[in-house]
């Protein structure tokens, strides 16, 4: 992204900074009633060797240091990435129950992204009862700890609903994948309910622009409570040049008429950048993203992606430079994979996660919250 093009999102933000100051600005706040706005974080404590998740040789950042690291960032919420069978039992249960345990204890909210399991060559009807067992069987392993659940992750970007355009309209869409998708998260929806009629429940997108998507799937289940969306620094200056949303808060709220919660947002790290100018955006981007959504009264939470970076993301040996610097955290003497005699000195060390540091956006995030 230009300069230029940067400069332009961030008056877009202060625009929106601006446009709600009249209104009544949120607390951050700990507490699990609606009336709180909730700083979190995303995470992967159990699919990730960086994060400990898996028996290895190689030690990651045991649960305590995780949870420590949310509490040091004054961070609320941990979301977290879950694989199940289809009864709804984590693919890590004992590890998740630790993890579940470990934050009650530390009034950190978990929440669970599940991700879906639908089989697009089944029925619809088959769909929605595969959804509901699955939900149903999981809010009874692990309800007592939970309060808030995410159903699926990017549906229209990984089970391949979206096709071709924005995704405006069905024209955009492959609709025998659809109707599956709307039937499965109508299923996992009433699933969760009849387990816990009073659990909070959301759907994400990628976030450019799957309004048909999300329209038929408020339509299928329109008890789910919470729109969740994903956002990252590109998409502001499009939503204004392309569709003529000026305050995309504003628009989901109007839209869907249900809280908003940011559950992926950062700056993405670019390979032609220097390491701090990475730093330095994405610290731009967490402020000022996190200030708009401050003055919003229909924002109700912001949860960063992601807190480590993640060297590990489709293998070791697999380059994706924005996973290897997501992190709030890194990983001191990485040296990344261009250089190879580098990198495999580097993999060969078992403890090669134990040297880290807080980047920029999370030490400012500490005095931010204060």
């Amino acid at each position: 992204m230009s300069d230029r093009i940067i400069a332009v999102v961030f008056l877009l933000l202060a625009t929106l900074h601006l446009s709600a100051a009249g209104e009544k600005s949120h607390k951050i706040s700990a507490d699990t009633t609606d009336t709180g706005f909730r700083l979190g974080i995303s995470g992967h404590p159990l699919s990730a060797v960086a994060y400990n998740a898996n028996s290895s040789t190689v030690r990651g950042i045991n649960y305590d240091t995780q949870i420590r690291m949310l509490k040091d960032m004054r961070l609320t919420v941990y979301r977290m990435d879950v694989y199940t069978n289809p009864a709804g039992k984590s693919r890590n249960h004992t590890m998740f129950l630790e993890m579940l345990a470990k934050c009650r204890e530390n009034g950190i909210t978990v929440l669970p992204m599940i991700y879906d399991r639908c089989r697009y060559d089944a029925a619809p009807r088959d769909a929605y009862q595969e959804g509901f067992t699955q939900m149903a069987g999981f809010a009874r392993l692990y309800g007592k700890y939970l309060s808030y659940f995410e159903l699926g992750n990017e549906m229209e970007l990984f089970d391949k609903l979206r096709v071709s355009g924005d995704g405006r309209s069905e024209k955009n869409y492959d609709m025998q994948r659809v109707i599956r998708a709307e039937q499965y998260i109508k299923g996992m929806e009433e699933g969760l309910k009849s387990v816990m009629p009073d659990a909070k429940s959301m759907v994400n997108t990628a976030g450019f622009l799957p309004v048909f998507w999300m329209d038929r799937m408020f339509a299928a289940a329109p008890t789910i409570d919470i729109c969740a969306w994903h956002v990252y620094p590109e998409m502001l200056p499009l939503y204004k040049s392309r569709f003529g949303i000026e305050n995309i808060h504003a628009y989901l709220y109007d839209r869907y008429k249900r809280p908003i919660w940011y559950t992926e947002t950062n700056s993405r790290a670019r390979k032609d950048l220097t390491a701090a100018q990475n730093e330095e955006r994405s610290y731009k981007w967490r402020k000022a993203f996190t200030s708009g959504c401050l003055a919003d009264p229909n924002v109700k939470a912001v949860i960063y992606h992601e807190l480590l970076d993640n060297p590990e993301r489709g293998g070791l040996e697999h380059a994706n430079y924005e996973e290897e610097h997501f992190g709030f955290v890194k990983f001191n003497g990485y040296p990344g994979k261009d250089d190879k005699a580098a990198f495999k000195a580097w993999k060969a060390m078992p403890d090669r996660y134990q040297n880290w540091s807080y980047r920029k956006a999370a030490l400012d995030l500490i005095e931010f919250t204060d």
